[in-house]
Formats: structure tokens, C-alpha cells, sequence
């Protein structure tokens, strides 16, 4: 009986790396699909509602944002885990390159998949994006300015 909880409670155990393929997957569909409420979607509510001119910056998003995606390269993944008493929450820093029918773009995210204080917290707090030719750093994986602030974030070195 001990055999079949161990094997059974693994079932649904994501790893990590599932757990951010799955959150570039969403990511990559939305901006293809250059849909305002996709992308306003993966963002975590409480960031949507803290931010006067959010939609405005999604609108500049998909108006920068060109083609379809026809292959993406990630880079390695930051996870911070914040365990405080009883709370718990888990977000990852994220960077990929998306190749499109018309350009190479460079996105870096912090994104939250767990937050057990608020559900409100889980999406994407902060995106950046900016064209491959236009970073100072290709041969890096890009972190945008380095600030983290949250919302959408375009052109920034």
C-alpha cells in the first residue's frame, strides 16, 4: 500500500523545466495570436490593476511584435521559492529568444507560479522585450534593464 501512495503521489508533480515550457507555450501563442486579452491574461491580476496605462502598454506590445513565431531558443531559468510560515510562493525569471516570420525578438519575464498568500499574485508581474539587433548584449541571455518593473517594458537595454 506505501508503494502505490509513492507512485501515485508523484503523478502530478510538474518539474520545473515543464513548468516554464508551459508558461513560454502560453506566451508565444497569445503574442501570435495578437490578442489584448491573451496577453493581459498571463499577467498576474494585482499587476493588471496597479497599473494605470496597462492596456496601452499591451497595445504597444503587439503593435511591436511582428510575424508568427517559427522557432524559440530559452535560456536557463531563475527560480526564487519564498517560504515565510505558512506562505508560499515561487516565481521564475525567464529569457528567451522568439525567431518570427519577421524578426528575432529577445523577451525576459518575471513570472509567478505560486503564491499560496494570494492567487492574484500568480502571472506575469514584469516583460521585457526588445529586437535581437537592437541589444548591446546578444551573446547573453537578456534580463531588460535589470530593474524588474512591473509591466511591459519595450526596447529596453
Amino acid at each position: 500500500m506505501f508503494l502505490a501512495f509513492l507512485f501515485l503521489g508523484g503523478c502530478d508533480v510538474s518539474s520545473n523545466d515543464d513548468i516554464a515550457n508551459e508558461c513560454y507555450s502560453k506566451l508565444i501563442e497569445a503574442l501570435n495570436s495578437n490578442d489584448l486579452t491573451k496577453i493581459e491574461s498571463l499577467f498576474a491580476k494585482n499587476i493588471v490593476n496597479n497599473i494605470n496605462d496597462f492596456e496601452n502598454q499591451t497595445i504597444r506590445l503587439l503593435d511591436y511584435y511582428q510575424g508568427e513565431s517559427v522557432s524559440y531558443k530559452k535560456y536557463s531559468i531563475g527560480i526564487t521559492e519564498d517560504k515565510d510560515k505558512k506562505i508560499y510562493a515561487k516565481y521564475f525569471n525567464m529569457s528567451l529568444d522568439i525567431t518570427t516570420t519577421e524578426e528575432i525578438y529577445r523577451i525576459a519575464t518575471i513570472w509567478y507560479v505560486d503564491d499560496t498568500n494570494d492567487n492574484n499574485n500568480i502571472g506575469i508581474w514584469s516583460l521585457y522585450i526588445i529586437k535581437f539587433s537592437n541589444d548591446l548584449y546578444p551573446e547573453k541571455a537578456y534580463g531588460g534593464d535589470g530593474l524588474w518593473t512591473n509591466g511591459i517594458h519595450i526596447g529596453k537595454k
